[in-house]
């Protein structure tokens, strides 16, 4: 048992710990209670549903507002607050609060489970966390709420406005609404309330810690006072992305309003998965561009997934290196480390390298057309949630396959390579080199 726990890994207790709550989830929901009808759902239904939630994925294969009960819907919404989060940071605020010092192994965790986060003021940073998840929740909550409250009572506008407050800023995508928010595509206090917890909840915990401490020092006056070269990195791509993407969309689908244009533009680039327009009737100019915003993703260190944008960024500046035969790749007159651009290279290529192989076998499983399969792939991958309408049409073996691209898309390309090929490395010699021709 000793040499067991010896060999586990931190990357393998995140990992293992999003299954398991997938597992439990899909427990849970398959329960006669979890359903309006009081009627049990089948297992991979509700595992599917379980694990869309605590990927805050929000691919669905029944209608959450209808199908499930009030307590299956705040199962749900548990999952997704969970997921957006992290369960390794409830698990340490939690120690923490029981005045528990976290083990050398789980504090690791934490630290790989939340991008930027410290390991020598751990406690103060996972509070920020809380109070930054709680600030804008609530903000979200009130702004919607007002805008609920014209169409439904009071109690139900609460309860809308609170579900899908969470849902957009831990970028999960979950709705009430079986059209999404198609019902209100044209309303713009409905549009620029979800704009903004959208884009809180996608620009992950370290950049929002580093815009309260910018402001923080201006308003005390200290120096220097500027963003860290990641935040400005995230701001700069997030910034090309949302506009590139609603150029994209707005053009190529002829005479869709701006509005609902941009909107799909900030869903997708967010990671968010939220849609005021049908998905399946986009243009195929939209949907590739939709597919490359959901393989790119958000920030990391947040609730998004994909690659994350920066990882992006970092290899378009490696790339601009390269051509340009500069020594370094550089941005906003600083040096990026040489093993961040080689763990880009990675992240890509593995990414690649496992979609591709569940979209093979998707292929091989599904009798459906390409584009919307691989648009399912990406969308599971990035935990976005959008569709083109096939999710519910997929094989039980289809639903397994999707469900294990969105563990895989939360829980991150490198936590997921490093738990399962990261061995000590006990030989210390180099081979000979010799030449090999590429490109």
């Amino acid at each position: 048992m000793k040499n067991w726990k010896n060999k586990v890994n931190p990357f393998q207790i995140l990992l293992f710990g999003f299954v398991f709550l997938a597992l439990l989830g899909g427990i849970i929901l398959s329960l006669p209670v979890s359903t309006a009808s009081g009627e049990s759902q089948s297992f991979v239904d509700a595992l599917f549903t379980a694990s869309s939630a605590v990927s805050t994925t929000g691919l669905i294969v029944v209608d959450t507002g209808s199908f499930y009960s009030l307590f299956g819907q705040i199962v749900i919404l548990l999952w997704f607050q969970i997921g957006g989060l992290g369960y390794m940071t409830i698990i340490a605020s939690l120690a923490f609060l029981i005045q528990q010092k976290l083990s050398i192994k789980a504090g690791l965790s934490v630290v790989s489970s939340i991008a930027g986060a410290p390991r020598g003021n751990l406690k103060s940073y996972i509070k920020k966390i809380f109070f930054f998840t709680f600030l804008a929740e609530l903000l979200g909550a009130i702004l919607l709420f007002s805008v609920f409250l014209k169409r439904f009572g009071v109690i139900k506008s609460l309860y809308l406005a609170v579900f899908h407050s969470v849902s957009a800023f831990c970028t999960a995508g979950f709705s009430t609404f079986s059209d999404s928010f198609t019902y209100y595509q044209n309303n713009v206090p409905l549009n620029f309330s979800l704009f903004l917890v959208m884009i809180l909840g996608s620009l992950g915990f370290f950049v929002l810690n580093d815009i309260f401490n910018l402001i923080k020092k201006k308003l005390s006056r200290q120096r220097p006072c500027q963003l860290h070269l990641h935040s400005k990195l995230v701001f700069f791509i997030s910034s090309i992305l949302i506009l590139t993407g609603f150029s994209i969309i707005f053009f190529a689908e002829k005479d869709l309003p701006v509005l609902p244009s941009l909107f799909q533009a900030v869903s997708a680039s967010t990671t968010t998965g939220f849609n005021t327009i049908d998905i399946g009737m986009m243009s195929h100019a939209s949907l590739f561009f939709i597919i490359f915003a959901m393989f790119i993703g958000a920030a990391p260190g947040g609730t998004a997934g994909g690659i994350k944008n920066t990882t992006f960024a970092v290899l378009l500046i490696d790339l601009k290196r390269y051509f340009t035969s500069q020594r370094d790749a550089n941005f906003a007159k600083r040096k990026i480390f040489k093993s961040t651009v080689e763990q880009a290279y990675v992240i890509i290529f593995f990414t690649l390298m496992v979609c591709f192989s569940v979209l093979f076998l998707l292929s091989l499983t599904e009798n459906l057309p390409f584009l919307q399969l691989t648009f399912e792939v990406f969308s599971a991958f990035g935990t976005i949630g959008l569709s083109t309408g096939i999710t519910s049409d997929l094989s039980e073996l289809g639903k397994i396959l999707i469900s294990a691209l969105m563990i895989f898309g939360r829980v991150g390309p490198t936590i997921v390579g490093f738990s399962v090929f990261k061995k000590e490395q006990k030989k210390h010699y180099q081979f000979a080199e010799e030449e090999v021709y590429i490109g």
